[in-house]
C-alpha cells in the first residue's frame, strides 16, 4: 500500500499536512517504524501468543506521534501464498477468537485514548 497521495514524501511533517485516506486505505504495521522510546512511554503491550495484533501496534501509539516522515520505499516484503499463513482464509476462520479479541482491544484503546462519551456502556458490551 502506498501513501504518496496522502503524505508528503521525504520530509518531516505534522498531522495537519495529511490528506484524507480513501475507503480501504489504512496504515499497515509494516509501513510504520516508531521510536522505541515512544512505544515504551505509551506502554504498548501486545497480547501474548496472539495473531492479528497489527492494528494495535499501529493505532495505540499514533496519538503520541508529533512528527512524521514518509518515504515511498518498500522496507518489508510480505510473502502471500503459504497454506499455513495467518492471512489464509481458512487459518483466519480457525483463529477467529483471536481476531475478535484484538478487535475488542482496539475498540477499548480508542475509547481510552479519545475519552469517548458513554465509555462505561461500551466497555460492558466489549
Amino acid at each position: 500500500m502506498t501513501y504518496k497521495r496522502n503524505l508528503p514524501i521525504n520530509k518531516k511533517f505534522e498531522w495537519e499536512d495529511i490528506k484524507p485516506f480513501h475507503t480501504g486505505q489504512y496504515i499497515l504495521m509494516h509501513s510504520v517504524i516508531y521510536k522505541r522510546e515512544l512505544l515504551i512511554e505509551n506502554k504498548l503491550d501486545l497480547p501474548k501468543h496472539t495473531f492479528y495484533v497489527d492494528n494495535i501496534f499501529v493505532y495505540q501509539p499514533l496519538k503520541a506521534v508529533k512528527d512524521i516522515y514518509y518515504m515511498d520505499v518498500n522496507l518489508y516484503r510480505y510473502y502471500i501464498g503459504r497454506e499455513d499463513q495467518s492471512v489464509n482464509e481458512q487459518v483466519m476462520i480457525g483463529r477467529i477468537d483471536q481476531q475478535i479479541r484484538v478487535t475488542k482491544r482496539s475498540c477499548l484503546i480508542h475509547l481510552i485514548l479519545y475519552d469517548v462519551a458513554n465509555k462505561k456502556s461500551l466497555e460492558s458490551i466489549l
